[in-house]
């Protein structure tokens, strides 16, 4: 059984001699499950090292997922701050205690 791994685009240059058929060009739907799976991936890395490396791998997968969408990574922003603006961030660290019935 193939495994596909989303990879990094100079990665097959770190790897001269595998052969070009162990490289796939994803389709649209194959490339965002591919970017979710490796979002989780760099999620679970992030948890067990809380470095910055994890979060900046974090963020370009954002940014593929942002792109694959046709979505300006710009506008993004804004919307963030525009949102971050309208509720709030999360400085204050609030929980929401629901009770349960």
């Amino acid at each position: 059984m193939n495994v596909m791994k989303l990879v990094r685009d100079k990665i097959p240059l770190d790897f001269p001699d595998t052969p070009a058929d162990s490289y796939h060009t994803a389709d649209d739907e194959e490339f965002f499950t591919a970017l979710l799976d490796k979002l989780n991936e760099e999620t679970v890395e992030y948890v067990a090292e809380r470095s910055m490396d994890e979060l900046a791998d974090m963020l370009e997968v954002l940014h593929a997922l942002a792109a694959l969408d046709g979505i300006d990574w710009k506008e993004l922003e804004q919307r963030r701050i525009a949102k971050r603006e309208e509720k709030g961030g999360f400085d204050k660290r609030i929980l929401w205690i629901k009770k349960e019935s």
